[in-house]
C-alpha cells in the first residue's frame, strides 16, 4: 500500500476543526479558518508569496491567532514548526503554531520558545477556538479554572476518605473497595446526567426513583435497604447484559453508617459541568490516588499520557472496531472512544454506532464490570465534555 500523502493529513485536520467548532467554510462571512492564504491583502503581502496550510482567526475579526502546518505521516514535526515560524508566524506576528502528520500533534508558542502548556503538560492535540483564544490572551501556559481544580481536589479527598471507610467495613482488597465505591460513583454521575437530560426536555433513561435523590437523604438503615431492594435490582435489569454482570444484586457494604458517610460526601459534589477528567474519567482517579507501595490497585492503572499516546499512534477511525483483550478498567477503550468521537459529527446515527458497535474488551478479573460502567459513562457523558 502506498504511503499516505499530506492530503490525507488535511482530511484529518478538517474533521477535527469542524468537530471542535471552527468555521471552515471560506464562503461564509463568519469563517475563521483559511487554507493556503491569508484573509486580507495586507497579510498576503507580508507573507511574500508563502502560503500557510491553515491560518486560524479570532472569530468575527481579521486577527490571525494560530497556524497549522500539515505534513505527511512520519514527517519531522519540529522542522515543520521552525519553518512555520520563519515563513508565517513572524511576518504575521502570530505566537501559536500547531504541526501534525495526521496522528501526532505538536504545539509551539513563540513567547515561551516551547510547547503550549495546560496544567503543566504539553498540548499535543488540536484545540477549540475558545481555548486557542485563551492561550492568545492569557499566555502560553494555562491552568484549569479554580472551580475545576477545587472539584478535582474535593473528589480526590473524598476518594481517600471512602477508601479508608470501606477498609473499616471489612473490604480489605483494593479492587473490592474500588468496585463498591464505583457503584456509588456511577449512580451519582448517571443521576446528574439524567437530571440534565430532563432539564433539556429530553426523555430520561433511568427513572428518578432509581437515582441519587431517591435515597441520598434517607436514614442510614433505610438507605442500605432501598439501594439493595430497589435501586440495584433496577440497575441489574438495565445494564447487566451482553456477556457479564455490571452490577451485583446488592452492596458488599454491611454497615449502614459507613454507606451513609460515603453517600453524604459524594452528595456535596456536582460533577456534570466540570472537566471531563473529573467527570467521565473519575473512576481512574480513584485508582491513581489509591496507589501506594504494595497497593493491589496499581496493576489496573496505566498513566493517562501513555494511554493517549498509544491511541494516537494507532489512530482508530470511525466504523472500525476496537478490541482490548486485557482491558482492565477500560482506560484504553475509553480513550479510543473519545479519539474516534472527536473525528465525526455526532448525530443520533453516529452515536448509536459509537456506543454499540465500536468498543469491545475482555477482562478475566472482577474489573470487567468496572470497565463496563466506565464505558456506559463514556457514552452518556461525551456530549457534555468541555474539552
Amino acid at each position: 500500500m502506498s504511503v499516505p500523502l499530506e492530503s490525507a493529513t488535511r482530511k484529518v485536520i478538517d474533521e477535527l476543526l469542524i468537530h471542535l467548532g471552527w468555521n471552515t467554510n471560506e464562503r461564509s462571512k463568519d469563517c475563521d479558518v483559511f487554507t493556503e492564504r491569508a484573509k486580507t491583502e495586507k497579510q498576503k503581502s507580508r507573507l511574500g508569496g508563502n502560503r500557510p496550510d491553515y491560518l486560524l482567526y479570532k472569530s468575527g475579526t481579521d486577527e490571525p491567532i494560530a497556524i497549522i502546518e500539515a505534513k505527511r505521516p512520519n514527517s519531522d514535526l519540529n522542522k515543520a514548526i521552525q519553518d512555520a515560524i520563519i515563513k508565517y508566524a513572524e511576518p504575521l506576528n502570530i505566537n501559536i503554531i500547531f504541526s501534525t502528520d495526521g496522528t501526532l500533534f505538536q504545539s509551539f508558542d513563540l513567547r515561551a520558545n516551547g510547547p503550549l502548556l495546560f496544567d503543566g503538560e504539553p498540548v499535543v492535540e488540536m484545540l477549540s477556538p475558545k481555548l486557542v483564544l485563551q492561550f492568545v490572551t492569557d499566555g502560553p501556559s494555562l491552568q484549569r479554572s479554580s472551580e475545576n481544580i477545587q472539584t478535582k481536589k474535593e473528589l480526590i479527598d473524598i476518594f481517600e476518605k471512602a477508601n479508608k471507610l470501606l477498609r473499616t467495613d471489612g473490604l480489605r482488597e483494593g479492587i473490592e473497595r474500588f468496585s463498591e465505591f464505583s457503584n456509588l460513583l456511577f449512580l451519582k454521575l448517571i443521576s446528574e446526567i439524567e437530571t440534565d437530560r430532563e432539564n433539556r426536555s429530553e426523555p430520561r433513561r433511568l427513572n428518578q426513583r432509581y437515582c441519587w435523590e431517591s435515597f441520598s437523604s434517607k436514614p442510614a438503615p433505610d438507605m442500605l435497604d432501598y439501594l439493595n431492594d430497589t435501586v440495584l435490582p433496577r440497575l441489574v435489569s438495565t445494564y447487566n447484559h451482553s456477556g457479564g454482570d455490571v452490577f451485583q444484586p446488592c452492596l458488599a457494604i454491611m454497615h449502614p453508617e459507613i454507606l451513609k458517610k460515603v453517600v453524604d460526601s459524594l452528595s456535596s459534589l456536582s460533577l456534570l459541568n466540570v472537566d471531563s477528567d473529573v467527570k467521565g474519567d473519575a473512576f481512574e482517579y480513584f485508582l491513581k490516588h489509591s496507589i501506594t507501595a504494595g497497593n493491589d490497585l496499581g496493576e489496573y492503572f496505566t498513566p493517562r499520557h501513555i494511554v493517549k499516546l498509544i491511541v494516537d499512534l494507532i489512530d482508530p477511525a470511525y466504523m472500525e472496531k476496537v478490541y482490548d483483550p486485557c482491558c482492565g478498567t477500560g482506560g484504553f477503550l475509553i480513550e479510543a472512544f473519545h479519539h474516534i468521537a472527536r473525528k465525526v459529527k455526532l448525530t443520533d446515527e453516529t452515536k448509536r454506532f459509537l456506543e454499540n458497535k465500536t468498543i469491545f474488551g475482555r477482562e478475566l478479573t472482577g474489573t470487567a464490570r468496572i470497565a463496563k460502567m466506565n464505558m456506559i459513562l463514556a457514552g452518556e457523558t461525551y456530549a457534555h465534555s468541555s474539552r
